[in-house]
């Protein structure tokens, strides 16, 4: 099944669980028990950082550095500045609501790389029923309305040219919400979209343009669309690491990368998996046209208390070690899985 997500909903980012084939969400859920399931979850290792912000002020990332995960070849596409947040009118919530930015500075702890009262400027906003027009395909109409909290922050660059940002989406324990709709010319609803995002990203840019993110986040989709008088639901979730002291981490210097952690996710049309990520030795990656795909290195992915292991070699293909047994992979099978949506 594949699910095509409306621009006008995601504001920019790519919400990344967009096209799910085969399973059910009422079934066992997924593990490694074949080559085709190794292969799904060498895609999903980066696809899940497609939802995440790094916190980094826009222009102050390597554009390269910032090919964390997702897309085509893991790399085709920036990660987003935050999830859900456009650019406001000069006039707040003009169709209704109340919007509160508050901006300041303050020391704060950045937990997954032990670094304790650095100093940062950040910007916090509350949300409340806060709704905006937004364009959409003609002749059609569209809102969006924001709920919650969210706050970003850095460090301004350091003295050895490194800078620490953080996102943290949500507060108490409510996600910042985003509802996208969309009318035809009579104003019936034909399309709505729910995103929701709770938790905390740190990242750390060096001098030189390396980029490690780290997250303990949750963030998740719900999606309705009318064809005539049939309705098409789809939902997905998706979480990040254990906390920000086991967040899940993709690490990357120039044309090194390397993912460690571990991501859950489910979806309406995929039960989904709990995966723990290992790079056992750092993936080479190489750009062919706009994305990236490994030349090098090897990933380890275990869930349910099965393995597979991913050896990439300068050809492009690997040689798969699942639960015993080897097999050789082409480089037309490795970049046709990293270049997959499977859930």
């Amino acid at each position: 099944m594949t699910r095509i997500l409306h621009a006008g909903a995601v504001g920019g980012s790519l919400f990344l669980l967009a096209a799910c084939g085969g399973g059910s969400s009422g079934g066992e859920r997924y593990s490694l028990d074949s080559p085709q399931d190794a292969l799904r979850e060498l895609s999903l290792a980066g696809l899940v950082l497609n939802g995440v912000p790094d916190g980094q002020p826009e222009g102050g990332t390597a554009a390269a550095a910032k090919r964390l995960g997702g897309a085509s070849g893991w790399g085709a596409a920036a990660l987003p500045a935050r999830l859900g947040n456009i650019a406001k009118a000069e006039t707040a919530c003009p169709q209704g609501g109340d919007r509160d930015v508050t901006s300041g500075t303050k020391e704060r702890d950045f937990l997954s790389f032990d670094v304790e009262d650095l100093d940062v400027s950040f910007d916090r906003e509350i949300d409340d029923q806060c709704l905006y027009p937004v364009q959409a395909p003609a002749p059609r109409t569209a809102t969006k309305l924001y709920n919650g909290q969210f706050e970003q922050g850095d460090s301004g660059t350091l003295e050895d040219g490194s800078r620490y940002a953080y996102v943290v989406d949500g507060g108490s324990n409510q996600a910042y919400v985003t509802t996208y709709r969309e009318f035809d010319s009579n104003n019936n609803l034909v399309y709505s979209e729910i995103q929701g995002s709770l938790g905390t990203v740190e990242s750390l840019q060096t001098e030189d343009g390396a980029l490690d993110v780290r997250a303990d986040y949750d963030y998740s989709l719900d999606s309705s669309e009318w064809v005539g008088n049939r309705r098409e639901d789809y939902f997905a979730i998706v979480k990040l690491g254990r906390n920000l002291l086991a967040p899940y981490r993709a690490f990357r210097d120039g044309e090194e990368l390397t993912f460690s952690g571990v991501y859950s996710y489910r979806t309406s049309d995929c039960p989904g998996s709990d995966v723990t990520v290992t790079t056992e030795e750092v993936i080479e990656l190489q750009r062919v046209g706009d994305a990236d795909y490994p030349v090098g290195g090897r990933l380890r992915l275990a869930a349910d208390g099965k393995t597979a292991v991913f050896a990439f070699n300068a050809g492009g293909g690997a040689t798969l070690t699942i639960n015993g047994r080897t097999e050789t992979l082409t480089q037309s099978q490795v970049r046709a899985a990293i270049n997959d949506e499977p859930c």
